[in-house]
């Protein structure tokens, strides 16, 4: 279809850890590009079955409450 679709990759050694970091220029992008971003999260990265999810759209993941930002800090202008 011509479109760009933009993949962040995390890896993790555990087999569960479900919270990943975004930069604030992460966090910033993915809100701008909205389902033309994904993320492939890797589990066990070190381990001899390694697994990949991909988890797409998450601006409206967010957005529904499917997934849950953690530890947002905000920057206040005066």
């Amino acid at each position: 279809d011509g479109k760009k679709h933009y993949i962040d990759v995390k890896a993790t050694h555990s087999q569960d850890k479900n919270i990943i970091y975004l930069s604030e220029k992460e966090w910033l992008f993915m809100l701008d590009q909205g389902e033309a971003y994904s993320i492939f999260r890797l589990y066990g990265a070190d381990s001899a079955a390694p697994e990949i999810v991909e988890y797409e759209n998450i601006r409206d993941s967010i957005l529904k409450g499917e997934t849950i930002p953690k530890e947002i800090a905000l920057q206040l202008r005066r």
